[in-house]
C-alpha cells in the first residue's frame, strides 16, 4: 500500500511540474518545428516557451491560441526570419512584445505585426520591411 501511495505521489509531482514548466526545448538552433501548408497549431498553454530552435510557418498555415514566449529562438515565415527573446502573440494588435532585457533581430523580409516595447535594455536589430506604417 505504501508503494502505491508513493507511486501516486510521484506521478502527481511529475504532472504538476510538467504543467508549470511547459515548453519546447530544441536540442540545437538547427532543430525546426515546421507547420506545413494548410496546417493549424493551436497553443493551449498560456506559458508556452520555445527555446533555441525554430518554428517555421508556411504561408497558408495558422497559429492560434495563447502567445508563444520565444527564448533565443527563431520564428520563420516566408522570407522573414526573426531571432527573438520576446513574446509573440499571433492574435493581438501588437504581435511582438519586448518587456525589458529582450531582443528582436529580423533579417530582411516583410513584417506585418506591430512591436510593443517597454521597460529597459531592449534591443531591436535587423532590416525588416514593416508593412504597417506605425509598426
Amino acid at each position: 500500500m505504501k508503494l502505491r501511495n508513493l507511486f501516486t505521489a510521484l506521478i502527481a509531482i511529475i504532472w504538476i511540474y510538467s504543467d508549470c514548466f511547459s515548453g519546447i526545448n530544441f536540442w540545437s538552433s538547427d532543430s525546426t518545428l515546421e507547420l506545413s501548408n494548410n496546417s493549424k497549431l493551436k497553443i493551449l498553454e498560456s506559458t508556452l516557451t520555445v527555446s533555441t530552435g525554430t518554428i517555421q510557418q508556411e504561408n497558408s498555415s495558422i497559429i492560434t491560441g495563447f502567445p508563444i514566449n520565444f527564448n533565443q529562438a527563431t520564428y520563420s515565415s516566408g522570407s522573414l526570419d526573426l531571432l527573438l527573446t520576446a513574446l509573440y502573440n499571433f492574435n493581438s494588435f501588437y504581435g511582438v512584445t519586448l518587456s525589458g532585457n529582450q531582443f528582436f533581430d529580423a533579417l530582411s523580409g516583410p513584417f506585418a505585426s506591430r512591436i510593443f516595447v517597454y521597460n529597459q535594455n531592449n534591443l531591436l536589430e535587423g532590416q525588416p520591411i514593416f508593412l504597417n506604417y506605425n509598426a
